[in-house]
């Protein structure tokens, strides 16, 4: 009989922890069901910010390029004998206090560097195109050159 009493006693300590788990399963069972939404809102916050992050990236890189090169010199040269940093012909800086080119290929601001046939200014890029000024100042510089003839 003993036996029997401690086997009973052992059946009522187990329907006792299956009366326990029965009420964690319960009380979890709310959480169960919020888990779909809580991974969906966790879904969303992560494709925002792999959006976030992408347009941040993406800026970085744009600020991280370098600059254009200068289409005009330091040493206020200009034209065709002497490439910018681009290696086209240098222009004059159309926003300095020396914006037009010379016959003679120097930046100025005189009549000399803005009012002649040759000159180019590069502060009204509406009038000639530079490379039919260009060819200009070509024609006029080679025609000012004397040309030596041994004979």
């Amino acid at each position: 009989m003993r036996q029997v009493s401690t086997t009973v006693d052992a059946l009522k300590r187990d329907q006792d922890h299956m009366r326990q788990l029965s009420t964690t399963v319960d009380a979890l069972k709310p959480d169960q069901d919020d888990m779909p939404t809580t991974v969906d809102a966790l879904k969303l916050d992560q494709d925002k910010e792999q959006i976030r992050t992408a347009a941040l990236e993406q800026r970085l890189h744009e600020m991280t390029k370098s600059p254009a090169p200068k289409k005009w010199r330091e040493d206020g040269r200009c034209g065709q004998w002497f490439p910018a940093e681009d290696g086209n012909p240098a222009e004059c800086d159309p926003a300095g206090d020396y914006a037009c080119c010379s016959e003679f290929t120097w930046c100025g601001k005189t009549a000399a560097h803005c009012d002649c046939p040759a000159c180019v200014d590069y502060r009204n890029t509406g009038s000639n195109t530079h490379s039919e000024s260009w060819s200009t100042v070509n024609n006029t510089f080679n025609d000012s050159i004397p040309s030596f003839n041994p004979t």
